[in-house]
């Protein structure tokens, strides 16, 4: 089974690990990492990654550069669910060159935030329609969730609250599609790049 480790470009330890690894060459792998004692899980242990397990550790798209690497593991080993815990591991190295994850997330990050300026400012549009309606509206149309009669002197502000609503509704959606389709394109490059660094690990 093949394991991983997501590691800085440096070997710096990521998701609230201590320390650096050992990077390998082109040809040799690094040094061993050994840890003494029992292992536990986010306790005790050197943490790794199947491929199935890798989007749970993989930095968000917020920037953080990152490298996965092939691990080699000796000693005990825990199946830990979302990770596996090993007593000494150590870096494998590449089969291929990394690709440029950071320029991927730098074009991921310009999508999205391009594309939340006119997402944030058609909610705000909808967000001042409702702030117009009266808390009687709100009250009458979310709380009790009931339909007044024709002729109460309320039912005329309700039809106007569930207008106001739908169009809120209408807005919102309509604004996540614009930036789901806004983003699309960086995003499909951002996971190749991804794919194309574990299989290249």
């Amino acid at each position: 089974m093949d394991l991983y480790k997501i590691t800085g470009p440096n070997g710096e330890c990521l998701n609230g690990g201590s320390g650096s690894w050992d990077l390998p060459t082109a040809t040799e792998p690094g040094a061993w990492w050994r840890v003494a004692g029992d292992i536990v899980a986010c306790h005790n242990g050197l943490h790794l990654a199947s491929r199935e397990q890798l989007d749970r550790w993989l930095p968000q798209r917020d920037g953080t550069p990152y490298v996965i690497h092939r691990a080699e593991t000796d000693g005990d080993i825990l199946n830990n669910g979302d990770k596996y815990v090993v007593s000494a591991a150590r870096l494998l190295p590449r089969r291929v060159p990394a690709p440029d994850l950071a320029a991927e997330q730098a074009r991921f990050n310009d999508a999205r935030n391009r594309a939340m300026t006119p997402a944030n400012r058609a909610r705000k549009r909808a967000d001042r329609a409702f702030a117009r309606l009266s808390p009687a509206q709100g009250y009458l149309a979310h709380v009790q969730g009931m339909t007044l009669p024709e002729g109460h002197p309320l039912r005329a502000e309700q039809d106007r609250y569930a207008t106001a609503k739908a169009t809120y509704n209408a807005a919102v959606r309509a604004a996540a599609d614009r930036y789901d389709r806004a983003v699309a394109p960086a995003a499909k490059r951002y996971a190749a790049a991804v794919a194309a660094m574990i299989d290249g690990a």
